[in-house]
């Protein structure tokens, strides 16, 4: 190790010693700044203006600049940073470090002490435990570096490739014990391999809990706590819980434990019934709630389906909201809006109208909002987010082109007047569909001063406008539209559309830190 790798990776341990400090940070960034290489200097620079973003109260005028220059910062020099060591090409910085890393298992071997010698990696997402060979699995498990981990995420692996019994062998070293979130995804376990997972002793020490689905092809594992509920009862320490595939029969169990009244944050893939079963039990405390729709049809028209949960939080704290998976829970929002406690920070949706649009721009719930996500936009709802009173936001992603439920696309006039409104002042993130991209609308996205990420597509436009966006946004980070192209039904022109697909996505191809770019769609 050369003496510049050794001092970095002293700084690093310095980090990892006292994860919620500073000084260790500004310390690393003044290395990074000695180093005299423009890479390096523009390293000092991007973990400063992380720091300062975080430090620095959310609608704050300077958050907007700190945030602009990070993400520039990001455009220009991620590659070249990932390029340091074969596992930081999908990682997440926090603070100006790599804390998040998406990891192969079969690469974790052979990269890890660099890895962590590197970077103060704290949350690792781990991909490849589809029937791996016992000796790796548990040669993973073995190894130290586990010891940094406090958050581990399984990667979904698609249909019959779910992750396998193995991975229990990682969730019972003896390393994990920093682990305070763990994040699961659909596992193919047997009766014996479920036991073994509802028996894990970290489950009695963590906080954070997405729980796996079980996978009931090729083997039967059984319903969870089969042989009673008396387990989960002594997870004493959660207060996060994510729940997929959930039945109101189980459901109803788990609102009985004596630690479900105090969660603070709820992800439920749930039918109507199941979540009307977890309004039943106050969650007094909660300031997250998703609601997701997984493989049940929570969008009919008709339906209300977690309305009742959501009305029945009016008293909880919340400052997350995402309803885009019951479209039914927004009938009633926009009065719950005007008379709850709720002080909104993130708000995301399947659609919006005027009603609703007029109670974001002015209740006392959304005053501090910051993040909003919609899926479809009127031109009413549009105008009415355009108010003075309206919260300044720093990400927003919706669609006013018209292309759902009937709803007539926005008037380019009118989307322009939108983005030179008060909400859109300080935009670092953009997520925009119009019917029309026209002169008025590309300049509207030219005098958003800090918007540095920018996703946008059009049904139609002018050539010309979209020309001026691309010049705009050359040097900052730019979603190109989609490529229409059509899908072959012919065999070899299949071969050809499929290999052209996965050249366009080759890991040199993606952008790296592709985890912490917002998610705009």
């Amino acid at each position: 190790m050369t003496a510049s790798n050794s001092e970095r990776t002293e700084l690093v341990d310095a980090i990892r010693r006292a994860p919620g400090a500073d000084a260790p940070r500004y310390r690393a960034a003044e290395w990074f700044e000695k180093q005299g290489d423009e890479a390096s200097v523009a390293r000092a620079a991007f973990i400063r203006a992380q720091l300062a973003l975080s430090s620095t109260r959310i609608h704050d005028a300077a958050r907007a600049a700190h945030g602009a220059s990070e993400l520039r910062l990001l455009k220009r020099w991620a590659k070249h940073w990932a390029d340091a060591h074969p596992l930081l090409s999908k990682v997440s910085y926090r603070r100006g470090f790599a804390e998040y890393a998406h990891v192969h298992v079969r690469k974790f071997l052979p990269h890890r002490r660099e890895l962590f010698a590197l970077e103060p990696i704290r949350d690792v997402r781990v991909t490849g435990y589809y029937r791996p060979h016992e000796e790796l699995s548990r040669a993973i498990a073995r190894c130290p570096e586990w010891q940094h981990v406090e958050t581990l995420r399984f990667h979904h692996q698609g249909p019959h490739h779910e992750p396998r019994a193995a991975l229990l062998h990682l969730l019972e070293s003896p390393h994990l014990e920093k682990l305070r979130r763990l994040l699961c995804t659909r596992f193919q376990f047997n009766a014996d391999d479920r036991r073994r997972f509802e028996r894990l002793p970290l489950l009695e020490r963590i906080d954070t809990l997405s729980m796996p689905t079980l996978d009931w092809f090729p083997s039967d594992p059984g319903p969870w706590f089969s042989e009673g509920w008396e387990t989960p009862a002594r997870w004493s320490n959660l207060r996060s819980l994510a729940l997929w595939d959930a039945q109101p029969d189980v459901l109803r169990q788990w609102t009985q434990l004596p630690w479900w009244p105090e969660l603070r944050e709820l992800e439920l893939w749930a039918t109507g019934d199941a979540l009307d079963v977890a309004a039943e039990t106050p969650l007094a405390s909660l300031t997250s709630l998703t609601l997701s729709a997984g493989y049940y049809r929570m969008n009919d028209d008709d339906s209300n389906e977690g309305a009742v949960l959501v009305d029945s939080l009016r008293e909880s704290p919340l400052t997350k909201l995402d309803l885009r998976g019951a479209e039914g829970a927004i009938a009633a929002l926009a009065d719950t809006l005007s008379s709850s406690r709720w002080s909104l920070e993130s708000l995301r949706l399947p659609r919006l109208d005027a009603a609703l649009a007029e109670s974001i721009a002015s209740a006392r719930a959304t005053h501090h909002l910051y993040d909003l996500a919609v899926g479809t936009t009127t031109s009413a709802a549009l105008e009415a987010l355009a108010s003075d009173g309206a919260p300044s936001l720093q990400t927003l992603s919706l669609s006013c082109s018209g292309e759902r439920d009937g709803v007539g696309a926005a008037e380019p006039e009118l989307v322009a007047r939108f983005l030179r409104s008060p909400m859109c002042a300080n935009l670092n993130a953009l997520g925009l569909g119009v019917g029309m991209l026209d002169a008025s609308v590309a300049r509207a996205i030219e005098s958003l001063e800090h918007l540095s990420l920018l996703s946008l597509t059009a049904q139609s436009e002018d050539t010309s406008a979209r020309a001026r966006v691309n010049e705009h946004m050359r040097d900052r980070w730019y979603v190109a539209p989609e490529n229409d192209e059509a899908w072959p039904e012919e065999p070899e022109a299949m071969r050809a559309y499929v290999q052209r697909m996965r050249a366009a996505s080759a890991p040199d191809k993606i952008v790296p830190l592709d985890a912490y770019i917002p998610r705009l769609k």
